[in-house]
């Protein structure tokens, strides 16, 4: 791209695939929230990430509750909250804007940011895309094995040629 330092098109290019590899995990968890409702996408039936996260807590207590435990959360407070930025992440995502340091609206509770990720660090905000990776990674170890989050990662981290500690601190991990 002419006239655009290379820093900035390497950002982009890792931002685009970082969106990508979140549209995927988004899928996987999707997927599994439509089974855990009972309600599954058709041809002539749309259900989007945020209808199915508002259907969800339509259902009774107990249901929602049993499908908080199920997705590794203690209860469907829990899970409320995770959903919520979850589906701000996916939409930014979706619409094609900037996701590798983004401060979210909709915090990830605390239990999920302490855990962090072992490969990468812990989050030094409850906002920060650090903490939202940290707990999508957490809740697709409860969901079928067909993405390896971290292992994704870490190839878009080598694949870019700013350096790793720039890219994880921009994105809100304690990288020493």
């Amino acid at each position: 791209m002419v006239g655009i330092p290379d820093s900035e098109v390497s950002l982009y290019i890792f931002d685009l695939h970082l969106r990508g590899l979140v549209i995927k995990a988004m899928a996987v968890i999707e997927h599994e929230l439509q089974l855990h409702v009972g309600v599954l996408q058709t041809n002539r039936r749309f259900v989007s990430f945020g209808s199915l996260r508002k259907l969800l807590f339509t259902k009774p207590v107990e249901v929602h509750q049993s499908i908080a435990l199920a997705f590794g959360c203690r209860n469907s407070r829990e899970l409320s909250s995770l959903l919520l930025n979850f589906n701000e992440a996916r939409n930014i995502a979706a619409h094609h804007a900037r996701l590798w340091n983004r401060n979210f609206h909709f915090a990830i509770p605390k239990r999920f940011v302490i855990q962090g990720n072992a490969r990468f660090g812990s989050p030094h905000s409850s906002n920060s895309t650090a903490a939202f990776l940290a707990a999508l990674d957490q809740i697709l170890q409860n969901c079928p094995p067909l993405l390896e989050l971290n292992v994704e990662l870490d190839r878009l981290f080598s694949s870019c040629p700013i350096d790793r500690a720039i890219l994880l601190r921009s994105m809100g991990f304690d990288v020493s």
